[in-house]
């Protein structure tokens, strides 16, 4: 057998193994995993992600509407749309923005349409069975 098949079967006729094995590269250690003082940059860092990260938050105060504004609401009454600006505007919706071009189909060579024929002849077709009344007869 030629070599490259004989390796190929090799590797292929082992089993499965699903256990991978993580490389054995360490990380730079972060600066707070660092022994040692920080330096003046590190302490920079830090205060910024404190004042950022590590302030309490505000307490919730929920949006309470005043009751003039809840009045004007009510107060608001709209009056009806006319039909005919309705039908206008329905008729602006149904007409589209760009009109596309009709589809063309793409057109098939003789030697295309051949080899296609001849794939169809392979497709399953129903096969006619006359209805046999031995039993009824």
């Amino acid at each position: 057998m030629v070599e490259h098949l004989r390796q190929w079967i090799e590797k292929n006729s082992q089993p499965k193994r699903y256990n991978f094995p993580r490389p054995c590269i360490r990380r730079e250690p972060s600066r707070w995993a660092k022994r040692g003082p920080m330096a003046r940059k590190d302490w920079v860092r830090f205060y910024n992600w404190a004042a950022k990260n590590a302030t309490p938050k505000p307490p919730y105060q929920p949006k309470i509407r005043s009751k003039d504004k809840e009045k004007e609401k009510k107060s608001e009454t709209k009056d009806p749309i006319p039909f005919e600006e309705l039908l206008e505007h329905a008729e602006k919706l149904a007409t589209p923005r760009t009109r596309r071009q009709k589809y063309e189909y793409p057109r098939m060579s003789y030697r295309q349409w051949r080899e296609h024929k001849r794939r169809l002849e392979y497709l399953a077709k129903p096969i006619y069975r006359p209805v046999i009344d031995y039993y009824y007869s």
